[in-house]
């Protein structure tokens, strides 16, 4: 098959990433402390009449996607504590169920050695094309010493990712659906000059291949836009320098402070890429409590790619996305692009599941209530200067 990694040439068997998820999970059960697993009272039926006393948190999982459609299944989460009854690992395996990707299974294991260190493994397939092993460490979060480290390695293919043509003038009629492979290791370095500023440098190598798609009943994206630069296979070696001021009162689950960053990346194909392109921006958020359960947060993005005609469209700014603006990442974005969120978030997460996100694009505002914010998968050309207000559905 043209442009697959050497190593996956072909149609991976599901036994494949199967077998790669029970040695995952045999490696989980090896570093888990022993008194957390009583084998003994696992088998003691008496124990499994009163979910209360199960060894594990019982969750069914309902996940609407508007690009890869509903998935449904079962989540038993382990939490494992320390002798302070602090949660130091959590173990958290599904299996689902989708109408387009069929049974799949997730193995997930995040490890808390420290309030400064986390790490985590998930590996996910599924019966048709979706495959994805994800690895990450990060140690020096706090930044109360003189440098911060962040790694990340991660082989995806996701077949569910959309695309509607560039600019504003691209309509649902023109939607597409293409498979993005994708193999890439991440390694940032930051040096803290206090525990609020930091300089740091990240590397991203990554290898992306572009392939039909999971839907049947939509065009693949390199028959509907076959001049579409970024099609097949590319190679890139991203660097990115950034500056950022924190003074949230917390890195996993913040209540009050702000974060600000500024930022400047390129891939040259003078510098081992087959692709060129950069990026320049600016985002910024508040975090103001408002009583003990709700945080008020607000949010500004700035991000500028001054590549050219030649920068490949899934390097390119989406409009839309399928992550809540609070969870972290940014799914409103252009090629040159102003976002501003505000948004209350209730409970425990910022995340949490009905929170109100007002966003203004270009002085155009929207509103919804939502989950997670809608999806179009729509790239903006370099020429583009403005956000319309059709990003929302």
């Amino acid at each position: 098959m043209r442009g697959r990694l050497p190593f996956m040439k072909g149609k991976m068997p599901l036994r494949i990433p199967a077998i790669l998820c029970l040695l995952l999970w045999m490696l989980c059960l090896s570093i888990t402390p022993a008194r957390a697993m009583d084998l003994p009272q696992s088998f003691d039926l008496a124990r499994w009449r009163d979910p209360r006393d199960w060894p594990f948190i019982p969750l069914p999982e309902v996940a609407t996607d508007p690009n890869g459609d509903t998935t449904i299944g079962f989540l038993p989460v382990w939490l494992f504590t320390d002798d302070k009854k602090q949660i130091r690992q959590m173990f958290a395996p599904d299996l689902t169920y989708n109408p387009t990707l069929g049974l799949g299974g997730t193995l997930r294991f995040f490890s808390y050695p420290s309030n400064d260190t986390q790490w985590y493994i998930v590996a996910r397939a599924a019966a048709t094309i979706d495959r994805d092993i994800d690895l990450f460490y990060s140690t020096g979060r706090t930044r109360q010493d003189w440098w911060s480290f962040d790694g990340r390695v991660r082989y995806e293919r996701d077949p569910t990712d959309r695309f509607f043509g560039l600019g504003n003038t691209s309509s649902r009629s023109t939607e597409s659906n293409f498979t993005t492979e994708q193999l890439f290791a991440e390694v940032r370095l930051g040096l803290n000059f206090t525990p609020e500023f930091q300089l740091a440098v990240e590397l991203r190598p990554r290898y992306v291949n572009i392939e039909r798609g999971a839907f049947s009943t939509i065009p693949f994206t390199g028959a509907a836009f076959p001049t579409l630069k970024g099609l097949h296979s590319n190679h890139e070696v991203f660097t990115r320098l950034v500056m950022s001021y924190d003074t949230r009162d917390s890195v996993s689950i913040p209540r009050r402070g702000s974060w600000l960053t500024l930022f400047g990346g390129l891939a040259d194909r003078s510098l081992f890429s087959s692709v060129s392109y950069s990026v320049l921006g600016v985002e910024g958020r508040h975090y103001y409590p408002v009583g003990n359960r709700v945080t008020l947060v607000g949010h500004v993005a700035l991000r500028y790619m001054p590549g050219g005609q030649q920068t490949p469209f899934w390097a390119l700014s989406r409009l839309g996305g399928d992550r809540s603006d609070l969870g972290g990442r940014q799914p409103l974005r252009g090629t040159t692009s102003l976002v501003e969120v505000l948004a209350a978030s209730g409970g425990l997460t910022p995340s949490a599941s009905g929170e109100v996100v007002i966003v203004r694009l270009d002085g155009v505002e929207a509103r919804a209530t939502v989950s997670s914010v809608p999806s179009r998968q729509r790239a903006m050309p370099p020429e583009a200067q403005t956000l319309s207000q059709d990003c929302w559905e």
